[in-house]
């Protein structure tokens, strides 16, 4: 197959400072690199206990079910890691805990191993701040906290498995959450003010780009690492250009088929983690 140069990487140098915060720049122009395979991994979709073992151990576990012939026309891999790394317009807590990991461990030469063999590639590893067809242009606000839905229920009391009703310390937040009002006279805060939850935005929309500007500019297979039913339909498209998909499930017992029929005759594959 054939080698194809993708144009625009930005190469970020992260360093973690004497007092714990990662600054990173950005080369005055866009770095060229030729990659044969470019793997795509929506980091948040990973087993929780995958990433807690760490970057290194996540992405040669992926490579691994990935499997040698995707990978046999090419020396060099890589890997994008989508997630939500900007908080506003500052990295998140969770790019900072990453970034210092990254560095330490790639670029870094991987051998994947089947039963005809092996091939050993250097994979180089980088968080998706930007598209690959514009990568001057960083994507912030990934991360938001939203307030949590107003039809938010409470079980009533006794709660299941509860060890020991008569004291149960949790027992005096039942009637806040079910009235959504607070037991104190006069005070006027509500579970809305109390509760929120994280939000990944847009990343799902970068993944998608992604894989068409990896497709129109190399003939190599288009490594996919998530379970999002959302990508199916970019998935399908790609197929129908004539790309071929690797798509690797991050967790058994989900569905590994769209409910919709594939593209016929379509180069298509996928490997459960």
């Amino acid at each position: 197959m054939a080698r194809k140069e993708l144009l625009g990487r930005i190469t970020l140098d992260s360093v973690l400072s004497p007092r714990g915060y990662i600054t990173f720049g950005s080369t005055a122009s866009p770095v060229v690199h030729t990659i044969a395979v470019i793997v795509l991994v929506d980091y948040d979709n990973l087993d929780r206990l995958q990433r807690n073992r760490g970057v290194r151990y996540a992405i040669t576990h992926v490579l691994g079910k990935v499997g040698r012939p995707p990978m046999l026309h090419t020396q060099t891999v890589t890997c994008r890691l989508y997630g939500n790394w900007f908080d506003r317009q500052a990295l998140s807590y969770a790019a900072q805990r990453l970034l210092p990991d990254v560095a330490r461990e790639f670029p870094r030469a991987v051998p994947i191993v089947d039963q005809h063999g092996s091939h050993v590639v250097l994979v180089r590893v980088e968080l998706a701040f930007s598209l690959l067809c514009d990568p001057t242009q960083q994507l912030t606000h990934t991360y938001r906290r939203r307030s949590i839905p107003p039809s938010l229920s409470c079980s009533r009391l006794p709660f299941p498995n509860c060890a020991d009703s008569s004291s149960c310390g949790v027992a005096t937040l039942e009637p806040f959450f079910r009235t959504h009002v607070c037991p104190r006279q006069g005070c006027s805060v509500e579970p809305t003010d109390v509760l929120d939850r994280a939000e990944q935005k847009m990343v799902d929309s970068m993944i998608l780009i992604d894989m068409v500007h990896v497709a129109r500019q190399t003939n190599e297979p288009i490594v996919l690492v998530s379970a999002d039913d959302d990508l199916w339909p970019g998935i399908h498209f790609i197929l129908l250009t004539g790309a071929e998909v690797v798509h690797v499930l991050p967790r058994r017992g989900i569905p590994s088929r769209p409910a919709f029929p594939l593209p016929p005759n379509c180069r298509y594959s996928r490997a459960i983690m």
